[in-house]
């Protein structure tokens, strides 16, 4: 549902209006990101102990 919504010209447009950058990522991309992130995120949260 989100990746129709977000790929719509309707929300392009409101994207564009706004000066809005889309973010989307589907499920694989996101899990991705999310392993990366929390281990960067990880090492700083032991860093800072």
């Amino acid at each position: 549902v989100i990746k129709r919504m977000v790929e719509s010209d309707s929300w392009k447009g409101i994207l564009r209006e706004r000066g809005g950058e889309s973010f989307y990522k589907g499920s694989g991309e996101s899990r991705v990101f999310l392993e990366e992130s929390s281990g960067w995120y990880g090492g700083m949260v032991r860093v800072g102990n």
